[in-house]
């Protein structure tokens, strides 16, 4: 990247890290531009605790893309979704200390999460910052 070590007090992947083809190296190339006392936040990408809840969303949204659109070959540089463990690892590894804090709705919000839950059998996706400082 061309930028400067410690260069940036916050560093934001605002919807976009789920899509980087490998999550650990981008936030490992990234994690030195972060100025001490800085922090990298995660905000609206899909987080989840197991791969199986992940992967059954991605399939999910294939089978929307080819049924509503005639899709039937979609690009996908990443996984699409990232993982609770990953990241408190990665951030660990780098020396950060992560926490997440899950976005939450008025009343409709929390129904449809549940029907989600009930309708495919795993737990939505968790969306909210990531913070690792």
């Amino acid at each position: 990247l061309p930028f400067a070590p410690r260069q940036f007090d916050v560093v934001v992947f605002n919807g976009s890290l789920h899509y980087a083809p490998n999550v650990r190296a981008t936030l490992t190339r990234v994690a030195p531009l972060v100025a001490p006392g800085g922090v990298m936040a995660v905000i609206d990408s899909p987080m989840f605790e197991c791969p199986d809840a992940g992967a059954s969303m991605r399939n999910r949204t294939r089978e929307r893309f080819r049924r509503e659109y005639g899709l039937t070959e979609t690009i996908e540089p990443g996984e699409g979704y990232l993982l609770f463990g990953m990241l408190a690892d990665t951030a660990r590894v780098l020396g950060f200390d992560a926490h997440f804090f899950e976005s939450r709705g008025g009343m409709q919000w929390t129904l449809g999460r549940l029907a989600g839950r009930v309708r495919h059998g795993i737990r939505p996706p968790s969306f909210g910052v990531w913070w690792a400082a």
